[in-house]
């Protein structure tokens, strides 16, 4: 089952908290671009620009906490839909 539980969550505020170099509470593009490239969740700028503006979804061009968070849940989902695949080899 893919979710995450009190104390990942925990640390995914945490990296969220070192992530908002600008202390505002929010993570911008500029904030996050190194983070979703290095990953391979973006591989440009725009991309990134795109992955915020999809995930943003009070408008302000930035991430809250409760946005960050949805972005992983959705990578993590996608990541355990691919491994169960793989583990059927489907």
């Amino acid at each position: 089952m893919c979710y995450f539980d009190n104390d990942q969550v925990q640390k995914m505020r945490k990296y969220f908290h070192e992530l908002d170099t600008d202390k505002s509470g929010m993570i911008g593009p500029a904030e996050i671009e190194e983070t979703l490239i290095s990953l391979g969740l973006a591989k440009t700028v725009d991309d990134v620009a795109a992955i915020v503006e999809d995930l943003d979804q009070d408008g302000n061009g930035e991430l809250d906490f409760e946005e960050f968070l949805q972005m992983l849940k959705d990578t993590s989902r996608r990541n355990c839909k691919a491994n169960y695949l793989t583990d059927r080899n489907l």
